[in-house]
């Protein structure tokens, strides 16, 4: 089983949920309609989930190698990158319809999206796809007004951007995709998050600690310059970048806090492995066997509703 912090937001939600997102849904199940019915509603996102997107892969696929050959970034530049990609994917949302079989599933192309409000028939307004447009704008100027986040990363020997970090809790793994790590020759590395959003996340210091502890646990990409296990995880800085606020969080954990997380990681994962016990093939495994949410909030907003609330009609 593979365990991260966002799969054990949703197993806390629903477990269900958590059953056909990590465990039921698959895209090569060809002769199984309802598995890759439950993969494709897994990659269901919102107007603001596709926005937020564009600006990490801006930054990711623009900045980022910029600033690992030193050149200059322009803002202009990094905004209509993104915004390309925004309206790319706003088109393929257009073209494609949900059930369309994908030429080759486990690689989807750089355009692919899925809107939720369109395969649930709830109504998108023009304002709504102007507003994401204007925050793209907003997050990318923002990008280039903090100067401690564009200090950090021209500082940076290199930068490796949206890497799996892997290491195992017993037979399970855990997996670990930092926004991007910035590593240094005498400086401890800085793992960073990006946030797109007008609102806080109480999760973000745990998020990034969690990437500390992964980086120091996972075997080195071999384009990682400099042995990222040589800083302890208490060494590693933790930067949370609010593109929309325009503000910049550093997140301090002591040795204590560390522990307590690394405890609290192997509690969740073996806490997730308990409900595959006993199941090993697809046909072991009935979505009834998995608690569902107790909000009916959170099931209205659920991509799999439509899984979920077939056996009631």
């Amino acid at each position: 089983m593979i365990w991260s912090i966002s799969s054990d937001k949703m197993f806390s939600r629903c477990q269900r949920q958590w059953f056909y997102k990590q465990v039921f849904g698959n895209a090569n199940a060809r002769k199984d309609e309802e598995r890759y019915e439950a993969y494709l509603l897994s990659k269901l996102q919102s107007i603001s989930s596709l926005r937020g997107h564009a600006v990490d892969e801006a930054i990711s696929e623009f900045a980022v190698p910029a600033f690992n050959k030193q050149r200059s970034v322009c803002k202009q530049e990094l905004l209509d990158f993104a915004n390309r990609r925004f309206e790319a994917k706003l088109k393929f949302v257009k073209e494609h319809q949900f059930n369309q079989r994908l030429k080759n599933p486990a690689k989807l192309p750089d355009n692919f999206a899925m809107l939720f409000d369109r395969e649930y028939g709830n109504v998108v307004n023009d304002e709504e796809f102007d507003r994401a447009f204007s925050e793209i704008e907003a997050a990318i100027d923002n990008f280039f007004t903090i100067d401690q986040l564009i200090d950090t990363l021209r500082r940076s020997d290199r930068i490796v951007s949206q890497r799996a970090l892997m290491w195992k809790v017993g037979a399970n793994t855990v997996r670990a995709v930092p926004d991007a790590i910035a590593f240094y020759e005498h400086e401890p590395p800085v793992v960073f998050d990006w946030k797109v959003h007008y609102f806080g996340n109480a999760d973000a210091g745990r998020q990034l600690a969690s990437y500390a502890i992964a980086l120091a646990r996972a075997k080195p990409h071999r384009d990682f310059p400099f042995s990222a296990d040589r800083w302890p995880e208490t060494e590693t800085r933790l930067m949370e970048a609010q593109l929309l606020r325009g503000e910049v969080r550093e997140h301090q954990y002591s040795d204590f806090q560390f522990e307590e997380l690394e405890n609290w990681i192997y509690r969740k994962v073996n806490e997730a492995a308990a409900a595959l016990v006993g199941r090993s093939r697809s046909s072991d495994f009935n979505p009834q066997d998995f608690a569902t949410a107790y909000s009916g909030r959170q099931c209205e907003v659920c991509n799999f509703k439509r899984l979920c609330w077939r056996e009631f009609s």
